[in-house]
């Protein structure tokens, strides 16, 4: 794909004057790119295949989350939530002339840690993996709707494997 087409879905997200596109390689479903421009975000192609017909539970899920994000941490001093854009219709997702799926949302920088974290490292993943339990504590489950089904379920594909 050409940069004039990364540049044709970018233009419908912001006007921002684009430094470069740097494609993000450690995706296995979706192709990301960091975009720097006057400030950083992430392009995002989803796989057509997989998430093509499910853009609405996707868009729901995320106005839920984002809803429950900003009700536990108003002032996003202790956690940031994530903020896609709205494209120039109005619509968090856009299509190319490929029929490429596409969504941009700001970069929300974040701290790396060692494969064999220390106590410190340890105890900043717990307080970061507690605010997460208490946003989605407080989603009620029944606003959510799965977008695949069994994604993660190992239990359930190890069931279905022992059933051949």
């Amino acid at each position: 794909m050409s940069e004039s087409i990364y540049a044709s879905i970018i233009n419908n997200y912001i006007s921002e004057s684009v430094q470069s596109v740097s494609a993000i390689n450690s995706g296995h479903i979706n192709t990301s790119f960091i975009v720097e421009a006057d400030d950083r975000y992430v392009l995002q192609r989803l796989d057509q295949d997989i998430f093509g017909v499910h853009l609405t539970r996707i868009e729901n899920n995320y106005l839920r989350y984002r809803q429950a994000c900003l009700e536990a941490y108003p002032n996003q001093d202790e956690w940031v939530c994530p903020e896609w854009l709205k494209n120039t219709d109005g619509e968090f997702f856009s299509t190319d002339d490929e029929g490429g799926i596409w969504r941009m949302y700001r970069y929300i920088p974040g701290d790396e840690y060692s494969a064999d974290p220390g106590y410190d490292e340890m105890r900043k993943i717990g307080v970061g993996l507690g605010r997460l339990h208490r946003i989605l504590s407080s989603c009620a489950k029944e606003s959510y709707s799965a977008v695949l089904p069994h994604l993660f379920d190992l239990n359930y594909y190890f069931k279905e494997y022992l059933k051949q």
